[in-house]
């Protein structure tokens, strides 16, 4: 998950039961388990948790603007494009990254080998470049 840093640690910050915007890719299943997770661990501690869903970049760009106070969940190493963004630990959910190819013969050591190749994604979220 990743935070903006106005927004509160702890609801007696605000002297009242606090409330939680936060900004969530549309259309990812992996999303959903880390809504469920963000919800019970924030309720735990005195927050009410929204979550309004977005196209991915559009989610982003809300939350590292401060109109949401977060993203339900991102890859690691956003802030640098999106500096407004702190990464929080530990992390909600882990995806691990797969590559699958029809008869092509690759050596694949990293995503920079992937660059020169076509590619498809089905549901994938923003990688750092």
């Amino acid at each position: 998950m990743v935070m903006t840093p106005t927004t509160p640690i702890l609801a007696s910050d605000t002297g009242e039961d606090s409330v939680i915007e936060l900004a969530a890719a549309a259309n990812t299943v992996d999303t959903v388990i880390s809504e469920v997770i963000v919800r019970e661990a924030y309720e735990r501690i005195g927050y009410q948790v929204e979550i309004t869903k977005y196209p991915p970049e559009r989610a982003l760009k809300l939350a590292n603007s401060g109109q949401a106070d977060g993203d339900v969940q991102r890859i690691g190493g956003l802030s640098e494009h999106y500096p407004n963004l702190i990464q929080l630990k530990p992390a909600t959910n882990y995806i691990e990254g797969s590559v699958f190819t029809a008869g092509k013969d690759i050596s694949v050591d990293g995503w920079d080998n992937l660059r020169e190749h076509a590619s498809a994604s089905f549901g994938a979220s923003s990688l750092p470049s």
